[in-house]
């Protein structure tokens, strides 16, 4: 049996970059992640907390190459000490999980069909490209009908 980590990023590597089909992330000098192209009230702590999932995101399940077709690619550009490396994936599924296939390996990564959403939707102009995390939607949905409630009756 193999065992394989279900992690994408190497925990001693420093992510610099995303490059999604429908928009990019970057770290400037001066630290901060800017988008491309610009959303207009995407605030630095959605970036901040999409950065920060994406770095320590983890597979649902791994597993050989199945032999289907690359659809798309996902760049991530890293920094080990002084060097930097891009690693390139081909998006091989979005329903019902999303599965990347990291080049130059056998090996495919599921992820939830939510990840897809997020990261790869088909239209640039999509203004969900970067919602927020699905725990904080679930958080809103779930407080809001009391919170409305609290609200009426005062």
């Amino acid at each position: 049996m193999i065992f394989s980590s279900t992690s994408l990023i190497d925990a001693k590597a420093k992510l610099l970059a995303f490059k999604f089909p429908a928009f990019g992330l970057k770290q400037n000098e001066q630290g901060a992640w800017t988008r491309t192209p610009e959303l207009k009230g995407l605030g630095s702590d959605q970036v901040n907390r999409f950065v920060t999932s994406g770095r320590y995101a983890r597979a649902l399940s791994t597993a050989a190459y199945s032999g289907k077709p690359v659809k798309e690619r996902v760049t991530l550009t890293l920094a080990d000490g002084d060097q930097q490396r891009v690693i390139e994936f081909g998006v091989l599924a979005y329903k019902p999980e999303f599965i990347l296939l990291p080049q130059g390996r056998e090996l495919e990564y599921s992820f939830p069909e939510e990840t897809a959403r997020v990261c790869c939707s088909s239209s640039r102009n999509n203004p969900e490209l970067m919602p927020e995390l699905p725990e904080v939607e679930t958080a809103r949905r779930g407080i809001a009908p009391h919170l409305i409630a609290s609200a009426s009756r005062t």
